[in-house]
This record gives C-alpha cells, sequence and structure tokens, in this order.
C-alpha cells in the first residue's frame, strides 16, 4: 500500500518533524495530493491502532508521517526526562497534550497518563484514542473557571492558543477553562499523591495556567514541571517565563534549563533574550542536582 511505504520512507529519514510549522505543513502539501484519498480509517502503531479522521489536516499528516513524528519526540529532552523519571504507580499531567505523542511514550513507560486538550478536534482524536492515549480531559487551564475563544493560526495546527496574534482568527465557540488546582484537588487526575509529571504547553497561556497550581501546591504536593516559556523575542506573551518561575519560587521550586541541564534564576543573563524555550522546575536543590547529574550525563534508567 502507497500509504504504509511512504511511512516506512519518512521514518528512516535522517530528520524528524513534529506537528505544525514549515517542515509539517510542507510535509502535508506534498503528499495530500498522492495519499489523501487513501489515508486508511485505522493507522497501526507499536501503542494499537490510532484512529484517524482523513478529514483533519493534523491527523492526516500524522498518518503519512507517524513514526518520523514518533521519532522527533523519542529523542527530546522531556522524553528522555519521561523515560528517567518512570515508575509504577506515577501519573504524568499533559496540559496541551496536542495530538498525544509524549502522553503515548509517558504511558509505555509506566505512567497513569492524563491529556489536557481544549482544542475541539484535538480532544476528540485524544478521546477516541483513550484507550492507547490514558484519561482525556477536554478542556484548557488557566487560573480560574470559565470559558474562552480559541485563536487558530492558518497552515500551523500546534500553535492554536488563548491569545490573539495579528496573524491568528478566532473561533467562534468558546471551550471551557478550569484551575489545575480544582481538577486535582477533586480528584480529577487520579490520586492526586501520585501526580510526579506535568508538561505544560499552551501557546502563551502558561502564566495563568501555573497560577492556577496554587491551592495544589499549598496542600504540599511538588511534581516536577515541564514548561514551554517565552522570552522577550517571542510574538506571543513575550517574557512570560518572568511569571512562571515567579509563581513557582514561591513554592521554593528550582528551574533547571534543560538546553545546557544547569540551575537557572531570573538573573540568568539570555533567558530574556530567547524567543520560545522550555524550563523543568524541581522541589528543591538536592533534586535539582540529581536530576542534572542523570540528565547531562546521558544516564536514564534510574527513577527519580
Amino acid at each position: 500500500m502507497m500509504t504504509e511505504l511512504v511511512r516506512r520512507i519518512l521514518g528512516s529519514l535522517p530528520f524528524t518533524c513534529g506537528p505544525g510549522g514549515m517542515k509539517w505543513n510542507t510535509l502535508g502539501r506534498c503528499l495530500d495530493p498522492v495519499l489523501r484519498s487513501s489515508v486508511p480509517g485505522l493507522l497501526s502503531t507499536r501503542f494499537g491502532d490510532l484512529r484517524i479522521d482523513q478529514s483533519h489536516d493534523g491527523q492526516r499528516v500524522l498518518s503519512y508521517s507517524f513514526h518520523n513524528v514518533l521519532g522527533h519526540y523519542e529523542k527530546s529532552d522531556l522524553a528522555r526526562l519521561i523515560r528517567w523519571s518512570a515508575g509504577e504507580g506515577k501519573t504524568f499531567v499533559d496540559i496541551g497534550a496536542n495530538l498525544g505523542m509524549y502522553s503515548l511514550l509517558a504511558r509505555e513507560c509506566g505512567f497513569e497518563t492524563h491529556l489536557v486538550e481544549p482544542e475541539p478536534r484535538h480532544s476528540s482524536f485524544l478521546m477516541q484514542n483513550r484507550n492507547q492515549f490514558g484519561v482525556v480531559h477536554a478542556l484548557g487551564m488557566s487560573n480560574k473557571l470559565g470559558e474562552l475563544p480559541m485563536f487558530y493560526e492558518a497552515g500551523n495546527s500546534g500553535a492554536t492558543s488563548f491569545l490573539e496574534t495579528p496573524d491568528s482568527q478566532m473561533s467562534e465557540q468558546t471551550v471551557p477553562v478550569r484551575a489545575f488546582s480544582d481538577v486535582a484537588i477533586e480528584g480529577g487526575f487520579g490520586d492526586v499523591d501520585k501526580i510526579s509529571l506535568i508538561k505544560i504547553d499552551v501557546e502563551g497561556h502558561e502564566p495563568e495556567t501555573v497560577q492556577g497550581f496554587d491551592r495544589f501546591l499549598e496542600q504540599g504536593h511538588r511534581p516536577m514541571i515541564w514548561a514551554e516559556v517565552r522570552g522577550a523575542r517571542s510574538g506571543r506573551r513575550p517574557r512570560s517565563y518572568q511569571s512562571v518561575m515567579t509563581t513557582l519560587s514561591k513554592f521554593q521550586y528550582v528551574a533547571i534549563d534543560p538546553s545546557r541541564w544547569a540551575t537557572v534564576t531570573l538573573d540568568t543573563d539570555d533567558l530574556s533574550q530567547r524567543q520560545v524555550f522550555d524550563l523543568f522546575f524541581v522541589r528543591d536543590d538536592s533534586v535539582a542536582k540529581r536530576v542534572i547529574k542523570a540528565m547531562g550525563s546521558g544516564q536514564i534508567q534510574a527513577a527519580a
């Protein structure tokens, strides 16, 4: 079958691409004329069969290039961290799950997974395939209960946000949002004491998302938190890293820059000048030293 042959070829390429962005869009434009009519309703993967909506651009391109996309995630620092920190009885909360690749990897490593995704077609895909992904929450995280419109950027399904940009279009419908603390304390993410790793990728809404952790953190919970943040060069919510670091520092969290596996503070010179980057937060200096030693040296087998 032509689609399977293309998957094999793309899976063997020396580069990978994640959902959204230039590579993803180019791939879709090149392959759609040839393969669109032959996209199967089920995509066979090592995690099980995934139901694909052929009319959805993101799911369709995923069906063309699943192994290539998965390789993009498997090689990431967050995937290495997931493998290092995995253990029986732990929960991974994927805030801004998109198409759920990190949750697939986390579940394979033994985590119980909870995926938070407000974009309706993404959350529908995840819910149709919840046997593979885990528990799906079709809502967004913020600092209070409410509803918000979503803003879409043409040609970039991975950049949907609660924040408007010059190139975005507002959705006609709103989506529900809740504070992380409310969902967690009510038991929405399972046993609250088992939440050990949280990923946040919310396209500029990270300050409000982290503010919504307050009651949860006040109860003494200190899971590891991986957050995509923004520096001064970002066109969406510039310097959001400052708000995230300030909020979490009130609960004694230590920030680590995973691009060099070193601790950073608000005064670290180059953070402000970046565009979009990741920060990793742990509960204290002793955990920070252990993570840096393991991740910096490539020793990813021991659990945190």
